[in-house]
């Protein structure tokens, strides 16, 4: 049996229940009766209770205006004050115009201008030739031109144009930028030229070197937006790449004759262009001689467009934009020139236009 409890200890236990429900529950009817609901006067308000022990409203809290710090503004960029040697060779008359829309596009203050033709420098000339102008800019139109350019412009920033074939494109440097125009107008503005003369074109052949090659993503691009297939062989010689073209001649619609020095000769292209002539194919050229000796068809850069991407290239070095420009700026736009003797002979019928103006 277990041991009872003192009633003491049972007591006081029974006392701390009583007082923790009474406390609990306090104001309930159940532990009293309601007190006497207070007599209301007909038209009174009753007096609204407030509370002794209300905590006083806190002023707001007003915070001080905060000033914005001042703008730094830029200090707009001005151009430097430039003097450009516009190299070109003054036999070749479409660099002839170039250099004119490129000297009447630097007509604005802060240009000046010195046309350089090089075929009536004497070929003695010392190596610093020129330097007493202090040029800051070239302008080299043609290959020839470039050359010089590298040769004796070291440090200073070159736009050329009118360079087919670069060979080892010309290195930049850390206090040098080189930028350049397109010879040619995009391959699918000549090809789109081509297909409209020809719209039975649906396989064209190309030979060139290994080297040439390398970049012919665009070339089979604008092939098949005519809906034609480029039939690509390499050449490692002049007389590799006729003896490649006297095999592949039956089995194309054209033949696009692209500008590779290391695989085509004069020579070569003549007998080139008489053979395309016996088997009747007509011939994509890159120049109006090539044209008039047999090509079908060629499409060239437009000099006042040229002279004018070559004009924005050089304002935009000159006021420290230059590496923002691409390593060569497209052309948008071509002359389309036909020979209408190999166009008939072919027996391409319907009006045929000598020239016109294509552009994207």
């Amino acid at each position: 049996m277990g041991r009872a409890e003192p009633k003491e200890r049972s007591a006081g236990v029974l006392f701390a229940l009583g007082t923790g429900v009474l406390f609990s529950l306090s104001g309930c009817a159940l532990f009293g009766p309601a007190p006497e609901p207070v007599p209301m006067i007909e038209g009174s308000v009753p007096e609204p209770v407030v509370s002794a022990r209300a905590d006083p409203v806190p002023d707001p809290v007003v915070s001080e205006p905060v000033e914005a710090p001042p703008r730094v503004m830029e200090p707009p960029v001005v151009a430097a004050d430039a003097t450009v040697a516009i190299l070109y060779s003054g036999s070749a008359a479409a660099q002839r115009v170039i250099v004119d829309h490129i000297g009447n596009g630097l007509t604005a203050p802060g240009w000046t201008v010195h046309r350089v033709d090089l075929d009536r420098l004497d070929s003695s000339m010392p190596a610093d030739a020129g330097t007493e102008w202090e040029v800051s800019l070239v302008a080299a139109v043609g290959p020839d031109a470039l050359a010089i350019a590298r040769q004796r412009y070291a440090g200073i920033d070159i736009v050329y144009c009118q360079v087919l074939d670069a060979g080892t494109e010309p290195e930049a440097s850390d206090t040098q930028t080189i930028r350049s125009v397109a010879a040619m107008p995009p391959l699918t503005l000549q090809f789109a030229a081509w297909a409209s003369l020809d719209p039975k074109l649906e396989r064209i052949g190309l030979i060139t070197s290994a080297r040439f090659a390398a970049g012919l993503t665009d070339a089979v691009a604008a092939a098949e937006a005519i809906g034609a297939r480029l039939d690509h062989r390499i050449s490692t010689s002049d007389r590799e790449t006729l003896y490649i073209f006297r095999r592949l001649a039956p089995e194309i619609d054209g033949l696009w004759l692209a500008p590779d020095s290391t695989v085509l000769s004069a020579a070569v292209i003549g007998e080139m262009l008489d053979l395309a002539a016996e088997l009747d194919l007509g011939v994509l050229v890159f120049n109006e001689g090539l044209l008039a000796r047999g090509g079908l068809i060629t499409v060239l850069a437009p000099e006042a467009h040229v002279g004018s991407l070559v004009v924005d290239a050089l304002e935009a070095i000159r006021s420290r934009a230059g590496e923002s420009l691409p390593l060569e700026t497209p052309l948008s736009e071509g002359t389309v020139r036909v020979n209408a003797e190999v166009a008939a002979a072919l027996g391409l019928s319907g009006p045929i236009a000598t020239e016109w103006v294509i552009r994207e």
